[in-house]
């Protein structure tokens, strides 16, 4: 308020692009760090109660990680943002013993020095004994600076000196064997925006290929749907308090957005399905409902369950005959689409849930993939 009020410099900066870009690097870092623990995480918070990014393995240890961005990449820049990220990580209620890590975060590939040593990975320091050293020296050099403050300040409050005393505590407990460093590179502001995201786009496109051994002539506009996504789902976890409960944003949740996503299919086959012609302009009004749906009714014991009807149906006829299905036993599923039942008009009612019956049983094969993968991680 004092400096919009200062009349002799009337003008001042408020661009706020570098805190936007370190919003969107957050939300991307907590993606990267998703795919990257994939087989062993439970759930995990961007904005959590003690770091930008909090997961919870199967184990039951912790990462919590500190993601800072740097635009400016000098020697002197990358130093103060490690350091302020070491103390944030510090003041972390970490438990050693039950094997949580510290994670720091960045998106310049040499976050201390020059080492491009992290590039795209997730680096233990035990591990790279020279940068272990420097970062040692880089904790020393923090505590020092900390314990010349408490004693030569006097002015420093009791409250104030013991907050600080703690902290030169903190700093000194940290396992800086078991810290964990990593950079995502490239991440810059380029001519083409989208480039930033390359590393993670590749990486989600690595999951579903390897991971869940997906093939399709729609994988490049899988990627991209499903990246966009998770960093609207990611940056909506971001704003929600720790107190809420749908703050833990769980694997199987997230995993449910990729199925909502490869199942997605034109309805050029439903015609066959329907107990009745339907004029252009009512397909377009029950179309236009049917993508505002909501997606709770995708889970996985109702796919199970679909599916295993569906196989049932498929013995007893002799034949894959998925129209016949839909058309015959579509009403046995109304339950499941309580949002499609609000629709007072009948025939939108059949549309609607057969339409999405068409969409779930046509991408059964990818479907079923994820569907083992995540049995697998829950055993």
């Amino acid at each position: 308020m004092g400096e919009r009020l200062d009349i002799e410099n009337p003008f001042y900066d408020s661009d706020a692009s570098a805190s936007a870009f370190g919003w969107d690097f957050k939300v991307n870092a907590a993606i990267f760090l998703f795919l990257k623990y994939l087989k062993d995480v439970d759930y995990l918070k961007v904005e959590g109660k003690h770091q930008d990014i909090e997961i919870k393995l199967k184990d039951s240890s912790k990462i919590f990680a500190q993601a800072k961005s740097i635009q400016n990449g000098s020697n002197d820049n990358r130093k103060k943002k490690f350091e302020d990220a070491i103390i944030s990580l510090a003041k972390t209620p970490v438990d050693y013993k039950n094997n949580d890590k510290l994670l720091y975060v960045s998106n310049y590939k040499a976050p201390i020095d020059d080492k491009d040593l992290y590039d795209n990975k997730i680096v233990a320091l035990k591990n790279v004994k020279n940068e272990h050293d420097k970062v040692v020296k880089i904790i020393e050099e923090i505590t020092q600076r900390l314990n010349n403050e408490i004693l030569s300040n006097s002015s420093l409050t009791v409250t104030k000196r013991a907050k600080l005393e703690e902290l030169v505590k903190r700093l000194q407990e940290i396992n800086t064997e078991d810290l964990l460093m990593c950079s995502i590179t490239p991440y810059l502001n380029t001519e083409q925006p989208e480039d930033k995201y390359q590393v993670i786009a590749n990486l989600i496109q690595e999951k579903l290929t390897c991971d869940f051994n997906m093939t399709s002539n729609n994988m490049i506009r899988y990627v991209r749907d499903i990246l966009k996504s998770w960093q609207s789902s990611f940056l909506l976890n971001a704003t929600k308090s720790n107190k809420d409960k749908e703050k833990l944003m769980t694997k199987l949740e997230l995993l449910l957005q990729i199925i909502a996503i490869i199942s997605e299919k034109d309805t050029n086959n439903l015609k066959e399905s329907l107990s009745f012609e339907l004029e252009e302009d009512l397909e377009d009004e029950y179309s236009s409902y049917y993508y505002k749906r909501n997606f709770y009714h995708e889970r996985f014991d109702f796919i199970n369950m679909l599916y295993y009807d569906f196989k049932v149906f498929n013995s007893q006829n002799q034949k894959d005959k998925l129209n016949e299905f839909i058309k015959g036993e579509w009403q046995k599923y109304k339950d499941e689409y309580a949002d499609f039942m609000e629709y007072n008009d009948v025939c939108a009612q059949e549309y609607l849930i057969k339409r999405d019956l068409l969409r779930l049983l046509s991408s059964r094969t990818n479907i079923d993939k994820i569907i083992k993968e995540s049995s697998n991680d829950n055993n």
